[in-house]
């Protein structure tokens, strides 16, 4: 397996997403030295950050916004990798995503 900045960052935003985190607390004190770290990859390949996964993180930790945004991921033109290949996507009448529920417990 090839770790890329992507995947790293994408790892980090599903661990947000989900409320698990490298030190068993929900953090994100490691996403803006992540961010400084690799910006010129994830820029070059913001394509590929999973816009799934930041839309939920978004919810509980608003201030992933203000990097996206440094990446020039626009949450509201839905710029970025939806979904991970082969997932489903829900969708309710008004033809918006679903995003899934979370839990705090």
């Amino acid at each position: 397996m090839s770790l890329t900045p992507v995947s790293l960052f994408n790892y980090r935003l599903w661990c947000l997403a989900t409320h698990e985190s490298l030190s068993g607390d929900p953090e994100i004190h490691d996403i803006e030295p992540l961010f400084e770290a690799f910006k010129h990859d994830l820029s070059n390949h913001r394509n590929e950050i999973n816009l799934k996964y930041a839309k939920v993180a978004i919810r509980t930790h608003p201030q992933l916004i203000d990097v996206l945004a440094k990446l020039g991921i626009d949450m509201s033109r839905g710029k970025g990798k939806e979904v991970e290949p082969g997932a489903e996507i829900e969708v309710d009448e008004r033809g918006e995503e679903q995003l899934p529920a979370y839990s705090l417990y």
